[in-house]
Formats: C-alpha cells, structure tokens, sequence
C-alpha cells in the first residue's frame, strides 16, 4: 500500500513539474517567429517550388511583412532578403510579380528593386513587363536616397523612348517627396526633355515620334513635382512654359509648409 501510494505521489508529482514544459511547447509562435521560419523556409527552397506556389509564397512574404506585429528588424531584413531570392529565378511571370510587390513593401525593397531593373535592362530584348513593374513600384516606394533618385533620371537619357516614358512615370510617384528631391527631379525631367520637344515642333520626325511617346509621362511629371511653390490646378502645357516658371521659381523653397 505504501509504494502504490508513493509511486503515485511520484507521478502527480512528475505530472505537475512537466505540465509547464508542455505548455511552453505548445505555444504558438509569435508573429515575429512566424515570419522569421517561413523567411528561412523559403531561401532553402524556393528553387524547387513550381510557379503558383511560388506567387502564393511571394504574396505571403509581402503579407508578413506588412504586419504590424512583426516589428523585428532582423525578421523584416530576413523577408526582404527572401524576396530578393525569388527575383533571381529565370521565370518572367515571377520576376514581374516580385518587382510589383516590392512597391507594397518598405524603402528596404528599392536594394531588391534596382538590381532587378538594371540586370533586365541589359538584357538584349528587356521584358516590359519586368522593368515596368520594377519602375512603378519605385515611383511608389518614392525612396530618396541618391541611388535611387539617380537610377532614375539616368534612365531619361536611355535610347528606348518606352524606358524614358516609363521612367518619367515613377518619377511623376515622388509628388510627395522633399522639395529638395523635387526640384532635382524636375530640372533633370526639363533638361532631357525639352530639347525633343523643340525639334518636335521644328518637324524632327524623329523628335515628333519621341515626343509622342514620352510626352504625356514628361508632362505629368513636370506638374506633379512642380507643386509647391507652384499652386495646385495650374498646370505646364509645355516644357518651355516649365522652363520659364522654373527659371523663376528654381532659388526659392520647395518644401510643403503647414
């Protein structure tokens, strides 16, 4: 009777002292950790995941990084880095697909971004479909750091008229930018574009085929950037009519003022 009772006693009593253990074990992760094992998950096999999954697994990094609860730095680097994994793969639809969520992610996703961009645009025949989501999601994203800011005015000089267009559409995103960044964008978007519009109305074929590409993109961004100083509503018809009031306007103060 006395080891039955003892034996027993030692089983509640082991039973007690582990019932914390197991509970501990069958918490559930936090958002944090969530994000952080699916983040490593997918770097080790992302290659080996067929194209749906690896859209559905792109829209979760997004979803995971959108949350307001996975605040870790490092868990929100590990979620960038993954998809700079997935712009890696040869699969156009995918590339595509990351460079147009990245513009749903923080300014950390403009290092997934450019490389991106700049590894298509050398590419012999660039996909449209990738350089231009990679383009609109920086016109989103409207990071201003000098990287940034120069990839795309450079990009005004390219030979490709759709690149120069696409270009002048992201940078038509930076509306809400510093009126430093603004200004910078501005004169760059005059300077490459006004002298086409010249040799445009001077009956240059190629100059009118140019113009007729780029110049709504050009237009739009000139007025979008251009405000303040100058008042909503008003806007520029040409690029001389920009060059004149810039001319006038480029020493004052761009920033907004409450």
């Amino acid at each position: 009777m006395r080891r039955f009772r003892f034996a027993l006693l030692l089983l509640l009593a082991f039973g007690f002292a582990a019932s914390p253990l197991l509970a501990k074990d069958e918490e559930p992760l936090t958002p944090n950790e969530e994000a952080e094992e699916f983040a490593k998950t997918f770097k080790k096999g992302y290659k080996k995941l067929p194209e749906s999954e690896m859209l559905a697994s792109i829209d979760k990094i997004v979803a995971y990084y959108q949350k307001p609860e996975v605040d870790d730095k490092k868990v929100r680097k590990a979620l960038v880095d993954a998809m700079g994994k997935a712009s890696t793969v040869r699969d156009t639809v995918i590339v595509a697909h990351v460079m147009k969520q990245c513009g749903n992610m923080g300014t950390d996703a403009v290092k997934v971004i450019l490389p991106t961009l700049a590894r298509e645009l050398k590419k012999k025949v660039p996909e449209d479909r990738v350089y231009g989501a990679a383009l609109e999601s920086l016109g989103k994203l409207h990071a201003e750091d000098r990287t940034s800011v120069k990839a795309l005015t450079d990009l005004l000089k390219n030979k490709d008229d759709a690149i120069v267009a696409r270009a002048a559409f992201a940078i038509a995103g930076y509306k809400a930018a510093s009126g430093n960044t603004r200004k910078t964008l501005f004169e760059e978007v005059l300077k490459q574009s006004e002298g086409t519009y010249s040799s445009s109305q001077a009956q240059n074929e190629n100059a009118k085929r140019k113009w007729t590409i780029i110049g709504d993109d050009v237009m739009e961004a000139l007025n979008v950037l251009a405000s303040p100083p100058r008042p909503e509503g008003q806007a520029f018809e040409n690029p001389p009519a920009a060059r004149s009031w810039f001319n006038d306007n480029k020493k004052k103060p761009w920033d907004r003022r409450e």
